[in-house]
C-alpha cells in the first residue's frame, strides 16, 4: 500500500534534492519532480565556509562542487523557482504527480477490497482509508510551510479529499460508511483556512461568494472544462461567457478602472489561458452570445 503525504520531508522531497550522503558511490535523493529536476537543481544555493578562528566568511560555489561536511551547506531558494523552473511549469508538473499518486492509492484500496466478500469487511476497509486520508489532509494542513510548500501541501490535500468524496460516494450506503458525510464539509474548510491562498481570489471575488464560485470551477471540471491541473480546455470564448455570467451574479467586486479586464486576466492566470486582444474588447464581450451547453450547467450549481 502506497503512503500518504503528512510530514514536512514528504513535502519537501517533492521538490527538493538531498545532497547529503554518506557514500559518494550512491546517488543523490532526487525530487519526486522528475520532469524538472535540473531546473529545481539551479534553485539550490550551495556554500564554502572558511574559518579564521571564531570567525569565519562564506563562499558560494557550483552545486557540483558540494561536499557533505562542516564547511560546506546547501539551500534550496523557493525564490528562484520562477527563473529556472516557472511558477505555471510548477503547478502543471505537480498536478500531474498529484493524480497518479493519488490514482495509484485509489488502484491499491481497489485491489484490497477485491479480496473481501462480505459488506462488513469492505466497509471495515473503506473506512480505514477514509480515515487515512482525512489524517493525512489533517496533517498537511497544520504543518509549519512556506509558501510553496503551501501550494504543494494544498494540491495533495485536494487531491486526498477528491479521493475521500469518490469513495465516500460509492460506498455511502454502507453503516460504517454513513457517519462520514459531515467530514467532507469539515475538510473543505480546513484546507482553505489553513492553504488556499486566497489573496487574488478576495481581490475579485466577494468572500461570501467563494464557496459558490470553488462549486462553479468543481463541475467545470466535472463536465470537462477544466482539466484535473486546473487548466482551461474549452474555448477561450467559454472564459468570458464564465465571466459574463458570474458577473451577472454579483460574484465579483466593483472596480473603477476597467474591471473586465482585471476579472479576465485573473481567470487567465488561474486557469493558464491567453485569451488574446479581440476577446476582451469591451464590444466583443457585449455581443458575445450564451452557449447553452455551459449555460445549463452553470444554471445548475446553486
Amino acid at each position: 500500500m502506497r503512503q500518504l503525504k503528512r510530514t514536512i520531508e514528504d513535502i519537501k522531497n517533492v521538490y527538493q534534492e538531498d545532497l547529503d550522503f554518506t557514500d559518494d558511490f550512491l546517488p543523490h535523493l532526487t525530487p519526486e519532480l522528475k520532469n524538472i529536476k535540473e531546473g529545481l537543481r539551479k534553485c539550490i544555493d550551495c556554500y564554502y565556509y572558511q574559518y579564521f578562528g571564531e570567525d569565519y566568511e562564506r563562499f558560494p560555489i557550483n552545486i557540483n562542487e558540494y561536499r557533505t561536511g562542516s564547511r560546506m551547506s546547501y539551500r534550496f531558494n523557493d525564490t528562484k523557482i520562477e527563473e529556472f523552473v516557472g511558477y505555471n511549469n510548477f503547478i502543471v508538473e505537480l498536478r500531474i504527480l498529484v493524480r497518479n499518486h493519488v490514482g495509484n492509492y485509489e488502484k491499491d484500496i481497489e485491489s484490497l477490497v477485491d479480496c473481501f466478500n462480505s459488506d462488513f469487511k469492505i466497509s471495515k476497509s473503506v473506512l480505514s482509508k477514509l480515515k487515512e486520508l482525512e489524517q493525512s489532509i489533517i496533517s498537511l494542513v497544520n504543518l509549519d510551510l512556506n509558501k510553496i510548500q503551501k501550494v504543494i501541501a494544498k494540491e495533495y490535500s485536494e487531491g486526498y479529499l477528491k479521493l475521500f468524496k469518490k469513495l465516500f460516494n460509492e460506498y455511502s450506503s454502507l453503516e460504517l460508511i454513513k457517519p462520514l458525510r459531515g467530514t467532507i464539509d469539515e475538510l473543505e474548510k480546513i484546507i482553505v483556512s489553513n492553504l488556499v491562498d486566497n489573496k487574488s481570489l478576495n481581490s475579485v471575488v466577494f468572500q461570501d461568494n467563494q464557496e459558490y464560485f470553488y462549486k462553479i470551477e468543481s463541475i467545470l471540471e466535472e463536465k470537462g472544462y477544466l482539466s484535473e491541473t486546473n487548466q482551461w480546455v474549452s474555448s477561450k470564448a467559454n472564459v468570458v461567457r464564465l465571466y459574463k455570467y458570474l458577473s451577472s451574479k454579483g460574484v465579483f467586486r466593483k472596480s473603477r478602472n476597467k474591471p473586465h479586464l482585471k476579472i479576465l486576466r485573473f481567470f487567465e492566470d488561474r486557469y493558464n489561458v491567453e485569451l488574446g486582444k479581440k476577446l476582451i474588447k469591451p464590444n466583443q464581450i457585449e455581443q458575445l452570445k450564451p452557449e447553452k451547453k455551459l449555460l445549463d450547467i452553470l444554471n445548475s450549481v446553486q
